[in-house]
C-alpha cells in the first residue's frame, strides 16, 4: 500500500472520529432558544479547481478608439508596432468636458485602473492617466450600478457608436476609450489581470456563461486568466491574443444563520453571539462560517472566498462564542435572524396588516419570541417592527 492510498483510506476514518469528538464534546444551545433563517447561497469551495477555457482575442480593424484603429492599438501594445505620438497633441479639448451616464461609468474604471496598474503600465500612460484623472475630479459622483457598468463595456464592443452618440464631448471620450484600452491590455500582458473592459467582450462572456452564471459582477470578478500570448497575424493578417480562461467551479448551498434568543436571570438578559451563519462542506463535512453582510447580491448571493472561515463560534460549539448581558433593562427589543427578542414593562402588542388590527395581551417583565407575517406591523409603545420573514403566522412566545 503505497502513501497515497493510505491516506486516502484512512482520512475519512479520521474525519468520522473527529466529527464524534467534536459532538460530544460541545456546549450547545436547546432548541428553544434559537431563532434561525435558511439563506441560499453561491460560492467558490475550492480556489484551485477551476474550468479551463481556451480563447481568442480577435479585434475588428473598422473600429477605432480616439480615430486609431483597435488593430493598431493591440499591435503597439504587444511590442509588434512602435506606438505613435502622444494622444495628447492630437485635437483639441473643451476646458470642462460635460460626460453623460454612461462616460461616468467608464470613469469608474479609469480610476480602478490607475489605481490597480501602477506596477505595470507605462510612464507615459500612468502619466495620461493622472492628467484625465484630475478632470475627472470635476465629475459627479459614480451611481452606477456594477451591472450597468457590465453593459457599458458590452455596449463598447458591439455598438460603440451608440456610445459615442451619448458622449456631449465625443473627443473627451475617445481618450478615456483608448486610455482604458491601452491600460486594459497592459494589465493583461504584464499581469495576467482580466479588467471588465476585456471581461465583456462579447465571445469571453460566452465562454464563461457555459460554465457559471453571469448576472452577478462580483462572481464574474474571480474569473481570471493565464497563458496570455499575442501573435501579430492569424488569421486575416490581424493580430490575436491567445489566453486561457480559469473560472471557478461554484457550489449552491443552504447556509443557516440563527441567533440566540436568550434568557433572563435575575433581571438581566443575557444572550450568547452568533454572528455568523453557517454550512458543512461536503469534504469531511466541516463546519463553516460565511460572513452573509460581505456577500453580494445580485440575481442571487454570491459570496467570495474572503468571506468563508472555519466555523468557531456556533449554536452548537459555544466554547469560543461571547455572552452579553444585559443588567436589568427596562425595555428592549432585539431583532433577530427570525423574529424579535422583547421584554420590558408592556402589557399589550399591536398588530397592523393592511386594514386589519388586533391585539395581544402579555403579561409585563417577561422574555418573549415574535415572529411576524410578511408585510404586518408589531406597535410596542411607540415603536414599531417589521420583517421579512415568509412566514403564514403571527406567533409570540413565552421564553
Amino acid at each position: 500500500m503505497n502513501l497515497f492510498t493510505f491516506f486516502a483510506y484512512v482520512f475519512p476514518i479520521f474525519c468520522s472520529f473527529a466529527s464524534l469528538f467534536s459532538i460530544s464534546s460541545a456546549l450547545s444551545l436547546p432548541e428553544t432558544r434559537l431563532a434561525c433563517k435558511e439563506q441560499e447561497i453561491v460560492y467558490i469551495p475550492d480556489a484551485s479547481d477551476y474550468y479551463e477555457e481556451a480563447i481568442e482575442l480577435s479585434f475588428n480593424s473598422g473600429h477605432s478608439f480616439n480615430h486609431i484603429p483597435i488593430t493598431r492599438i493591440v499591435e503597439e501594445e504587444c511590442g509588434f508596432k512602435d506606438k505613435e505620438n502622444d494622444m495628447f497633441s492630437r485635437g483639441s479639448r473643451k476646458k470642462r468636458s460635460v460626460v453623460t451616464k454612461g462616460v461616468r461609468h467608464l470613469a469608474k474604471l479609469l480610476r480602478h485602473l490607475y489605481k490597480n496598474g501602477q506596477k505595470v503600465f507605462s510612464a507615459n500612460l500612468r502619466k495620461q492617466f493622472s492628467k484625465i484623472l484630475r478632470k475627472l475630479a470635476l465629475a459627479r459622483k459614480q451611481v452606477a450600478t456594477a451591472a450597468a457598468v457590465g453593459q457599458f463595456w458590452y455596449t463598447v464592443w458591439q455598438n460603440p457608436e451608440e456610445i459615442r452618440r451619448e458622449a456631449k464631448d465625443e473627443t473627451h471620450l475617445e481618450e478615456m476609450l483608448e486610455n482604458a484600452f491601452r491600460g486594459t491590455l497592459q494589465m493583461l500582458l504584464s499581469s495576467n489581470q482580466l479588467t471588465e473592459f476585456l471581461l465583456h467582450k462579447p465571445n469571453v462572456m460566452e465562454k464563461i456563461k457555459r460554465r457559471i452564471a453571469i448576472g452577478n459582477s462580483n462572481l464574474l470578478s474571480q474569473v481570471e486568466v493565464m497563458n496570455v500570448e499575442c501573435h501579430p497575424t492569424y488569421r486575416d493578417s490581424q493580430v490575436v491574443i491567445f489566453m486561457k480562461l480559469k473560472i471557478p467551479k461554484i457550489r449552491k448551498v443552504t447556509a443557516v444563520k440563527c441567533d440566540d434568543i436568550g434568557t433572563v436571570i435575575g433581571g438581566s438578559y443575557q444572550h450568547y453571539v452568533l454572528p455568523y451563519a453557517t454550512f458543512q462542506r461536503e469534504k469531511c463535512g466541516q463546519n463553516v462560517q460565511v460572513d452573509i453582510s460581505r456577500c453580494f447580491m445580485e440575481g442571487f448571493l454570491f459570496c467570495p472566498p474572503t468571506t468563508i472561515t472555519s466555523a468557531k463560534c456556533k449554536e452548537n460549539s459555544l466554547e469560543n462564542c461571547e455572552m452579553s448581558v444585559e443588567p436589568h433593562p427596562r425595555n428592549f427589543f432585539r431583532e433577530l435572524a427570525q423574529g424579535f427578542a422583547i421584554f420590558g414593562d408592556f402589557q399589550q402588542i399591536i398588530i397592523k396588516k393592511n386594514e386589519q388590527v388586533s391585539e395581544i395581551h402579555l403579561k409585563p417583565r417577561l422574555l418573549y419570541h415574535l415572529t411576524l407575517q410578511n408585510e404586518e406591523i408589531a406597535i410596542i409603545g411607540d415603536r414599531e417592527f417589521t420583517q421579512t420573514t415568509g412566514l403564514n403566522s403571527t406567533v409570540i412566545r413565552k421564553m
